[in-house]
C-alpha cells in the first residue's frame, strides 16, 4: 500500500495534506513538521488536529469546518488528491468527500471507518510517526512528489541534466 499511496502522490497535480486529531500525537508532531516542508504540499487541519503542524508556514490553508464559500473549500474542490493523515470520523468531518472526485489517501495508525463522508480509495495504516520519518524506507526513500520536495528540488539544482554536479 506504501507504493500505491506514493504513486497516487506523485501523480497528483494539486495534492492537499488534511491533518486530523491523531495526528496530535507528541511523538508525531515533528515528524509530520518536517514531512509537509519536505514535500511542500499545502496542508489544513481538522478542528481536532489543529496545532499539529505549526501554523508559520505558507503552505498553512488554515483549520476546516463545515462551511461553505470560503477560501479553504475553495482549495479542496480543486484538490485532486486529499492525502488524510489521523483522520478519525468521530470528529466533526470537514467536509463532505463524496461525488467531489478527488482521491483520498488515508495514511493512520488504525483502518478508515467508511461512512458516507469518508471514503478513502488508498489506505496506508501504522506508526503515524514511522511513515513520515525521512530516514525510514518506503514511503519517504520514494519521494512521492519530486517536484515540490524540497531535498529533491535543492538536490537537481546543484545538478546538471545528465546528473552531474553543477559548477559555479
Amino acid at each position: 500500500m506504501i507504493a500505491a499511496a506514493a504513486d497516487v502522490i506523485s501523480g497528483a497535480r494539486r495534492p492537499l495534506i488534511m491533518l486530523g486529531a491523531a495526528a496530535a500525537r507528541p511523538r508525531c508532531t515533528h515528524a509530520l513538521s518536517e514531512f509537509v516542508a519536505r514535500m511542500r504540499i499545502p496542508f489544513f487541519t481538522t478542528q481536532m488536529g489543529k496545532g499539529t503542524v505549526s501554523g508559520c508556514t505558507d503552505l498553512y490553508l488554515g483549520t476546516a469546518a463545515l462551511t461553505e464559500g470560503d477560501y479553504l473549500h475553495e482549495a479542496i474542490d480543486q484538490a485532486d488528491v486529499i492525502i488524510t493523515i489521523g483522520h478519525d470520523t468521530v470528529e466533526k468531518p470537514p467536509f463532505t468527500m463524496h461525488s467531489r472526485g478527488q482521491t483520498i489517501v488515508h495514511l493512520d495508525y488504525q483502518p478508515a471507518t467508511i461512512e458516507e463522508v469518508y471514503v478513502p480509495q488508498v489506505e496506508v495504516i501504522g506508526d503515524l510517526h514511522t511513515p513520515c520519518t525521512p530516514s525510514q524506507t518506503g514511503w519517504m526513500a520514494r519521494c512521492p512528489t519530486p517536484k515540490r520536495c524540497s531535498r529533491c528540488v535543492k538536490a537537481s539544482s546543484r545538478t546538471s541534466p545528465t546528473g552531474r554536479p553543477k559548477i559555479g
